[in-house]
């Protein structure tokens, strides 16, 4: 056990990362942050949408600016996809609209979906009938009082929708993964799930009572079965913690048990993202307080030392982020971070390029 945590610790040691300033001058607070080949060049680019637009894509690897949207999205996340099913990625904002890419520049037709203001929001074929639909919640924080619902707009065919909304406790974050392993995408908000198809509730936590959770999901102890990590997104002064929860075998009817990567962290953190940052199968996790917390704002790499048990921290800026995005954008294998605070004096939109060091 003990070579085997040392083996874990030298590769994630041999990770570094150089920062990068993709734009200093960002669209005005920039709220939206997605990364996708857009260009089918099979190089990600990046996106980013101002609270007031515009929507601007980054063409990799120049870094190259353009416009795609001036305005009209309400929200603070947005995805990639393939919506009308022609080859390229087209991109979907709350709002609720999305926007067709033609292959032309400067084209990107926006075509509505729904009208509300909207804080999350995910892609994903719910009944399997080859289209994407899209699933949206609000936010319960700042006087908004709209996380109370989860809305569902299922693609009948290009340009028609059929809605569906359910209710949840309020707060907000939202994602999409397949927790009981049935082959079809269930949704995930802070402490419970809701199983497709017929969207039943399931409390896989009684413990985690911070309904403003950021979300992901994954296979974080090597198990094969999806487990789900929350941390605390809102509001400065707060205090909670960041914790995984472990799928059990039957996960609609036995219980999760829980288990905590950092105990007490302001709750800001409006950045979660699962992903095997240094090639040993594990998932690490990316998190990043935002800017109106108090100093240090890190923007962290939570290391898995193995199985979900034991994890170490690395801090790649003090200045904080929100929205994280990870990817491996310069195709050297190794994820790269992407994001941008969303207002303050502080607005850059950085990437931190991961790196292997030599010799390893």
């Amino acid at each position: 056990m003990l070579s085997l945590l040392l083996l874990v610790l030298a590769v994630a040691q041999a990770i570094t990362f150089e920062r990068v300033e993709i734009d200093a001058n960002p669209p005005r607070d920039p709220w939206i942050k997605v990364v996708a080949d857009l260009d089918g060049d099979r190089a990600p680019d990046i996106a980013i949408g101002g609270a007031r637009g515009p929507l601007v894509w980054y063409r990799a690897p120049s870094w190259s600016k353009s416009v795609i949207a001036e305005g009209g999205y309400d929200s603070v996340d947005g995805e990639a996809c393939d919506l009308d099913r022609d080859g390229d990625l087209d991109l979907v904002i709350g709002g609720v609209l999305w926007y067709e890419n033609t292959g032309r520049p400067g084209a990107w037709p926006a075509h509505r979906i729904a009208r509300h203001r909207t804080h999350d929001v995910e892609v994903g074929d719910l009944d399997r009938d080859g289209r994407i639909d899209v699933v949206v919640r609000g936010q319960s924080g700042f006087g908004a009082k709209e996380g109370h619902r989860i809305l569902m707009y299922r693609q009948l065919a290009p340009g028609r929708w059929e809605s569906r909304e359910l209710r949840c406790p309020e707060g907000e974050g939202l994602k999409l993964a397949d927790v009981d392993g049935d082959r079809d995408l269930d949704i995930v908000i802070a402490a419970r799930w809701y199983e497709n198809p017929a969207w039943t509730e399931r409390v896989y936590s009684t413990a985690w009572t911070y309904g403003d959770a950021t979300v992901d999901a994954g296979d974080v102890n090597g198990d094969g079965r999806l487990d789900i990590v929350l941390a605390p997104a809102e509001y400065k002064g707060g205090v909670y913690r960041i914790a995984w929860f472990e799928g059990p075998r039957k996960p609609a009817s036995a219980a999760w048990t829980g288990h905590t990567i950092e105990p007490r962290i302001e709750t800001v953190v409006h950045s979660l993202r699962l992903a095997d940052l240094n090639g040993d199968r594990s998932p690490d996790l990316v998190a990043a307080r935002m800017h109106q917390g108090a100093p240090p704002q890190e923007v962290s790499v939570y290391w898995n030392q193995g199985r979900g048990l034991s994890w170490s921290r690395q801090v790649l800026s003090t200045r904080g982020s929100h929205g994280l995005v990870v990817a491996d954008l310069d195709g050297n294998g190794v994820p790269d971070v992407v994001g941008a605070n969303h207002g303050g004096p502080y607005q850059p939109v950085e990437l931190w390029r991961g790196l292997r060091r030599s010799g390893r």
